[in-house]
């Protein structure tokens, strides 16, 4: 059946260039490429020469790397945990009095809560765990998708979360271990 098949394809982009490759029944591939620009029409580059592709091969090779780092590090903090984790009555009862710096201390960290809910502009804001770290650093661990758990970086005395570059190995090292931290406290605690 057609929705037993997966679709074989990747779609790239660098600061000139959208790419698209997709993997034919045959197994070839197949590889189109358009500019940036407004209204740029897609270009089918899969007879161009190696040569004539280099530009597409450090695209690749980072996109490899990604996938690679993702899958060190995505999986590593289970959704069933945090989802677990935010359905404690307790963690429930803090999350939705959004009280500031409401949640626990360890003596070095706090870890607050903040369930899934829609804010006053009406932008949908998902379930996520927060740990603020004793040099005022923040690692939010949000349930943005079925899959996997996603992860955010806040730097100390900045405003704002960053996405975690898959290449910062000590940043997602660094949410491991808090988070297998705040897993060992909060068991203890409730």
């Amino acid at each position: 059946a057609d929705g037993d098949q997966r679709d074989l394809s990747v779609y790239m982009k660098d600061n000139r260039h959208h790419y698209y490759i997709w993997v034919e029944k045959d197994h070839s591939v197949g590889l189109l490429r358009r500019t940036v620009d407004e209204g740029s029409v897609w270009e089918d580059i899969t007879e161009e020469s190696q040569e004539e592709l280099v530009e597409i091969s450090d695209c690749w090779t980072m996109l490899l790397t990604c996938v690679n780092m993702a899958e060190l590090y995505l999986r590593n903090i289970e959704v069933q945990d945090v989802q677990d984790i935010l359905q404690y009555p307790v963690i429930q009862s803090m999350s939705l009095e959004e009280a500031e710096n409401d949640g626990f201390w360890d003596g070095s960290k706090c870890y607050t809560f903040r369930q899934a809910r829609t804010d006053e502009d009406g932008d949908y804001l998902n379930a996520r765990i927060e740990i603020k770290t004793p040099d005022g650093a923040y690692y939010f661990y949000s349930l943005d998708h079925g899959n996997y758990v996603s992860r955010h970086y806040q730097p100390p005395d900045q405003y704002g979360m960053q996405d975690m570059s898959l290449l910062d190995r000590r940043r997602w090292e660094a949410s491991e271990r808090y988070f297998a931290g705040f897993k060992q406290f909060i068991v203890q605690k409730i």
